[in-house]
């Protein structure tokens, strides 16, 4: 008889000060899917430019498991990964908004600014065109430049700059209703 495979998460989760791509390649390692946005800088070290990466978000990353590997993975890293609370002892980010995030600050690597999740938000809109076409977030504004944003509920909401042309406002209801035009459904 075949086991039953369990349904997989994305949680998040805190580390130690710069301890997050050491635990991206443990979890590689093991073959556990993980996540940390990161992005790529130039330092200068002994006198010559070097290319680094480095996490955008210091002490986060997301790792997808069921939960008995999640609170396995936590006690056997107990002093360099922490849980992050939420619903069900830990926070996790379902995969309708967890792929969206991914692809998001990997296709704009180095351009995405991680913002306070108590930012005041605008209305709901959605992408015309292009490689994000049908994708929907929010609008804010910062220094008078208008950012789209895509939103980890409760965690942290990542922006990049979208022109106005190429947004489109989508009414609540639509959303609560799930009656957009076939083509934005993801």
């Amino acid at each position: 008889m075949e086991k039953a495979t369990r349904p997989q998460f994305w949680i998040a989760a805190r580390t130690i000060a710069k301890g997050e791509l050491s635990l991206r390649s443990y979890f590689e390692e093991n073959a556990i899917e993980c996540f940390v946005p990161t992005r790529r800088v130039l330092l200068k070290r002994k006198g010559e430019m070097v290319e680094q990466e480095v996490p955008i978000i210091h002490n986060l990353l997301f790792f997808k498991a069921d939960f008995s590997l999640a609170h396995s993975l936590f006690n056997q890293n107990s002093r360099r990964l922490f849980r992050i609370r939420g619903e069900n002892g830990m926070l996790t980010i379902p995969d309708r908004q967890m792929e969206p995030f991914v692809r998001f600050v990997n296709e704009h690597y180095g351009k995405v600014q991680i913002l306070d999740t108590n930012y005041v938000i605008g209305d709901l809109m959605m992408i015309k065109k292009g490689p994000f076409a049908g994708w929907i977030g929010k609008v804010i504004q910062i220094d008078n430049k208008n950012f789209f944003t895509v939103s980890l509920e409760g965690l942290l909401v990542a922006a990049v700059r979208f022109p106005k042309s190429n947004l489109m406002k989508v009414d609540e209801a639509q959303m609560d209703k799930n009656i957009l035009p076939k083509e934005y459904h993801f």
